[in-house]
C-alpha cells in the first residue's frame, strides 16, 4: 500500500513539474522559471527584494521574457519602446482575472483599475469627463492644492525641529485636495473621518506577503489560508470595500436630486437616471460600481502621491548638496521666509531644478516597479512571439529606470540628468515612465504632478530637511504591491 502511495505521489509530482516547466507555445517568450511552486517569488519570499533581479531580466533574457510568478507564467516587457507599443495595442488592455482581485470587492468586478471591456469604457469615459468638469487638472485646482500645502507646512512647524515620521502628514495633504473635488467636502486634520480613510487607503495599498502568495499561488490560499495569512487579507479587503459601499449608499440615500456639485453627486445622479439593466450604472450594480470606483481613484490619486513625497524628502535629506541647489533656485525665483511669494503651477517653467529633483526621485524611487498586470484579451503575435489569450503581462518599469545604457549612473541621485546642458529647461525622456503609458495610463497624472510641485516647493521654502543625527540611511524600499520608502524619521528645521 505504501509503495502504491509513493508511486502515486511521484506521478503527481512528475505531472505537476512537467506542467510547471512547460511553456504554453513554442514561440512563447522564454525566461526565468526557478523553483517549483514559487518560481520568481523566491526573490520576494526569501530575499524580500526582487528589484535587483528585475533589473537584470533584460540583460539576461532581452526586451521580452517570461517569469514564473507562482502558478502563472507572466510576460515581462523590459524595454521602453516595447512597453509603449504594447500598451497602445487594444489586445493588451485587459486586467487580471486573479481570484484576489475579486476578493477585494466582495466578488464584484467593477470600477476602473481592475476592470476591462465595455464596463471599463463606460466608467472611464464618465469618470474622466466628470472629474474634469469639477476642476480636475484645471487651474481651479491650484488654490485647493496650495491650501493643503500651507496646512502641511504648518503641521511640520508644530514638530519644533524634532525627528518625526512623515507618512500620515503626506497622506492627509494629498488626500484632501482630491477629496474636495470628489465629494464636495474638505476634512480637517483632526477629523476622525480622515484618519479612518487613511487607514483604509494604507491597507489597500500595502499587500501582505501572504496576500501576494495567495494571489499568485491560489491553491495555497484554498489549502492553508491561515498559514499564509490569506484569511487576514480577505477580512481586511472586505472591511475596505464595506467602507466605500457604506459611503456610496449613504450618499445615495441623502441625495437631494438637485444640480450635482461634485463627482459623487454626479455619479449618483447618473445611477438614478439609468434605466438600462445592462449598464454598469444601473441600480445596485451602479452603487457597487461607485464604491469600487472610489476605492480605485483614491488609491491611485492619493497613496501614490504620498509615497512619492516621502521619497522626495527622504532623498533630498540624504543628499543635502542637491537640496541646497533646489532651495537656491526657489529662493532666487520666489524668495523664502517672510519675503516669499507662494508658488503657482506656472512657476514650474521657472523652477527646472525643482522639477528635475521630483522627476529623479520618481525614477530612483519607482513606486510601481512592474506596474499593474495587464491581460491579453485575445491571442496575439507580438515582436516575434506568440502570447495566448488571458496571459498576464507586466511592464518592467524598474528595469527601464535603472538601465545603465539609458541613464549612465542609474543608482546615483542626480537630478541634473533631467536638465538641458544649460540647466534652464527640463528634458523629457521617452524612457521615463512613472505614470506608465497608453490606454491605461495613470488617471491622476496631472493632479499628481501639480501636487508634487506645489508641496515640494512650499516645504523647501520653509524648511531644511535633515536626517536625524545618528540615524542610518536605508535607501532600499519596502516591497509589496509597491516599492515605498522604509519607515524613517526626518527633521524639518525652519529656515527663519
Amino acid at each position: 500500500m505504501f509503495l502504491y502511495f509513493c508511486a502515486a505521489l511521484l506521478a503527481a509530482i512528475s505531472i505537476y513539474c512537467s506542467h510547471f516547466y512547460k511553456y504554453p507555445h513554442p514561440r512563447f517568450p522564454r525566461g526565468y522559471i526557478g523553483l517549483p511552486v514559487i518560481g520568481f517569488l523566491y526573490y520576494f519570499i526569501f530575499q524580500n527584494n526582487f528589484i535587483p533581479m528585475l533589473v537584470k531580466l533584460k540583460e539576461i533574457y532581452g526586451d521580452i521574457c517570461s517569469v514564473q510568478l507562482g502558478s502563472y507564467k507572466v510576460v515581462m516587457l523590459n524595454e521602453h519602446n516595447v512597453i509603449r507599443e504594447a500598451w497602445q495595442h487594444p489586445a493588451f488592455a485587459g486586467r487580471s482575472k486573479l481570484e484576489g482581485v475579486l476578493v477585494r470587492s466582495s466578488g464584484f468586478r467593477g470600477g476602473i483599475i481592475f476592470n476591462d471591456g465595455e464596463d471599463l469604457l463606460e466608467q472611464q469615459k464618465f469618470t474622466k469627463k466628470t472629474l474634469k468638469d469639477f476642476g480636475f487638472g484645471r487651474k481651479s485646482m491650484e488654490n485647493l492644492i496650495l491650501e493643503e500645502a500651507l496646512e502641511l507646512v504648518q503641521s511640520f512647524r508644530e514638530t519644533n525641529s524634532k525627528p518625526v515620521y512623515t507618512g500620515h502628514r503626506f497622506d492627509i495633504a494629498s488626500l484632501n485636495s482630491f477629496y474636495v473635488v470628489v465629494t464636495g467636502e474638505r476634512l480637517k486634520y483632526d477629523d476622525p473621518t480622515i484618519h479612518q480613510l487613511i487607514h483604509v487607503l494604507n491597507k489597500n495599498f500595502e499587500l501582505s506577503d501572504g496576500a501576494i502568495i495567495g494571489f499568485l499561488i491560489p491553491w495555497l490560499a484554498w489549502l492553508c489560508p491561515h498559514l499564509i495569512g490569506w484569511n487576514k487579507y480577505v477580512l481586511e479587503v472586505q472591511e475596505i470595500f464595506s467602507f466605500w459601499l457604506n459611503f456610496a449608499q449613504h450618499r445615495l440615500e441623502t441625495f437631494s436630486g438637485s444640480y450635482p456639485e461634485n463627482f459623487v453627486d454626479a455619479y449618483i445622479q447618473r445611477i438614478v437616471e439609468t434605466k438600462d439593466p445592462s449598464s454598469s450604472f444601473y441600480g445596485d450594480i451602479g452603487v457597487k460600481s461607485l464604491a469600487t470606483t472610489l476605492q480605485d481613484i483614491f488609491v491611485a490619486g492619493t497613496e501614490t502621491t504620498a509615497a512619492t513625497l516621502n521619497w522626495i524628502f527622504f532623498l533630498l535629506a540624504a543628499h543635502p548638496e542637491v537640496q541646497k541647489k533646489v532651495f537656491n533656485e526657489i529662493n532666487t525665483v520666489l524668495g523664502s521666509g517672510d519675503d516669499k511669494t507662494l508658488p503657482t503651477i506656472s512657476d514650474r517653467l521657472r523652477l527646472p531644478m525643482v522639477e528635475a529633483a521630483i522627476m529623479e526621485s520618481m525614477r530612483l524611487g519607482t513606486i510601481a516597479p512592474i506596474g499593474l498586470a495587464h491581460r491579453t484579451m485575445e491571442d496575439i503575435h507580438f515582436r516575434g512571439h506568440f502570447i495566448p489569450k488571458d496571459t498576464l503581462i507586466h511592464s518592467n518599469i524598474i528595469s527601464v529606470h535603472f538601465d545603465v545604457k539609458l541613464w549612465g549612473d542609474p543608482y546615483v541621485f542626480r537630478p541634473e540628468r533631467f536638465l538641458t546642458a544649460d540647466t534652464s529647461k527640463i528634458q523629457n525622456f521617452r524612457y521615463f515612465l512613472p505614470f506608465s503609458h497608453g490606454k491605461r495610463k495613470c488617471l491622476g497624472e496631472s493632479l499628481a504632478k501639480d501636487e508634487l510641485f506645489l508641496f515640494t516647493t512650499c516645504m523647501l521654502q520653509e524648511f531644511r530637511i535633515k536626517i536625524p543625527a545618528g540615524n542610518k540611511i536605508l535607501l532600499r524600499p519596502r516591497i509589496g504591491i509597491s516599492a515605498v520608502p522604509q519607515n524613517h524619521q526626518l527633521v524639518f528645521e525652519p529656515r527663519n
